[in-house]
């Protein structure tokens, strides 16, 4: 059968007379220890990513009594995030990573331990954290009935979004431009205005993680 993790030790017996009882046999006794590992661990795909972290995952593994997690910036753990280099996290199967840059691609492995072993690696599970709101910039190109919005990008954004209102609360949104997803764009004509009126506009960034706060106002007139 399967043998359970951790150290085992056999008796090995060299019979002197094949297996012959006699008073003055003298038997040959070996012991051997063999260790047996614990299996590495499962990890799961993060959960609760935010701009500074994330939660990493993994299943149970039987006969571990705590575990180890190393996450890095490199997919070949050629380095460390600072605190997270064979971090003992405990008997459990999540761990909150904090302190991290936002609009960045991480990675996470665990181990198993116990008292005689320490499993081998599992597997990598890659994780970027939401970008950081991007910086609005002044609107160019204004006509009657249009103008260009324009922003800096942000780090780790695959795509933008905008809000354009006829009030700096954006609670009156121009139609087709309340959460309107862009894709990885630096401006965007928005076109369908009045002639002298007052607009705003605020950007959000995202990534397949999240969507990053707001970013600044700028206000504009046609």
């Amino acid at each position: 059968g399967m043998l359970p993790a951790g150290n085992h030790t056999f008796k090995i017996v060299a019979d002197a007379d094949n297996g012959v009882a006699e008073s003055n046999e003298a038997d040959n006794e070996y012991s051997r220890t063999i260790t047996v590992l614990l299996t590495a661990p499962v990890a799961t795909a993060a959960t609760g990513i935010t701009q500074t972290g994330f939660t990493a995952n993994w299943n149970a593994v039987t006969g571990a009594t705590s575990y180890y997690l190393d996450v890095s910036t490199s997919n070949t753990f050629a380095s460390f995030v600072s605190g997270y280099n064979n971090k003992n996290v405990g008997n459990v199967t999540t761990a909150a990573v904090t302190g991290l840059t936002s609009g960045t691609t991480y990675y996470y492995r665990v181990r198993a331990y116990n008292a005689t072993s320490t499993s081998a690696n599992s597997n990598t599970i890659t994780v970027a954290t939401i970008p950081p709101a991007p910086v609005a910039q002044a609107a160019t190109n204004i006509t009657q009935t249009s103008f260009i919005a324009n922003w800096n990008s942000s780090s780790g954004a695959t795509g933008y979004v905008i809000d354009v209102a006829t009030d700096n609360a954006f609670a009156g949104m121009v139609t087709g431009y309340s959460n309107k997803k862009l894709g990885n764009v630096l401006n965007y004509t928005v076109t369908g205005l009045n002639p002298c009126t007052t607009y705003y506009y605020r950007i959000r960034a995202y990534n397949p993680s999240g969507t990053s706060s707001n970013s600044n106002v700028i206000t504009t007139k046609t």
